[in-house]
């Protein structure tokens, strides 16, 4: 369950930026083309900021970063969602693509090795494929999610408490397995 919510959290932001980001783009009246050559800015970027989340991940440890990754996630949902509240300006739209893009690389940057710590090494890649296509599933849903969201509540703001509920879950499920981990690892060393 924790690795499939992490999946879902970073598949959810990432797809709260780019999907999501191509329907801003023609509600503020581009065309599909346009919005797609839009897009193809931010994956580039998302390809740069998930290298130097991975340095980081080097530097921090996956679960530090997995721990910080979502708290910024949790963070910045509603003043990234601010930006596309109001007018739709290119500069608006491409902030809160960018944001959702960077802080989305700090988990999806080490999220696989931190996943696939949680499985024995008998069957860790299998571990990790069946969780990574649960978030996968969950977080393909968000583009879907957002829209409705947004137009039940008449604000784009709205979508940011879709993010939120995948993201506090996350982060508590990580927060309860991280403690199991430091108590089991507690009781092992004291016998």
């Amino acid at each position: 369950i924790v690795g499939s919510s992490i999946c879902a959290l970073y598949s959810s932001f990432a797809a709260a930026s780019m999907f999501f980001g191509n329907r801003l783009f023609q509600q503020a009246g581009y065309t599909v083309s346009q919005s797609m050559l839009f897009n193809v800015v931010d994956l580039l970027w998302y390809v740069i900021v998930v290298a130097l989340g991975g340095r980081l991940a080097d530097r921090l440890g996956t679960t530090r970063q997995i721990k910080l990754g979502i708290l910024t996630l949790m963070g910045i949902a509603f003043p990234a969602c601010s930006l596309i509240t109001g007018e739709l300006t290119l500069s608006n739209i491409y902030a809160y693509m960018f944001i959702m893009t960077s802080s989305s690389a700090l988990i999806i940057s080490c999220s696989a090795t931190y996943v696939m710590g949680l499985f024995p090494l008998s069957c860790r890649y299998t571990g990790f494929s069946v969780t990574d296509a649960l978030g996968c599933i969950g977080g393909g849903i968000t583009p879907f999610m957002m829209l409705l969201v947004s137009r039940l509540f008449n604000s784009n703001l709205a979508c940011s408490i879709w993010l939120y509920m995948i993201a506090i879950p996350t982060f508590i499920l990580v927060q309860v397995l991280e403690r199991r981990r430091a108590r089991k690892n507690a009781e092992g060393t004291v016998l």
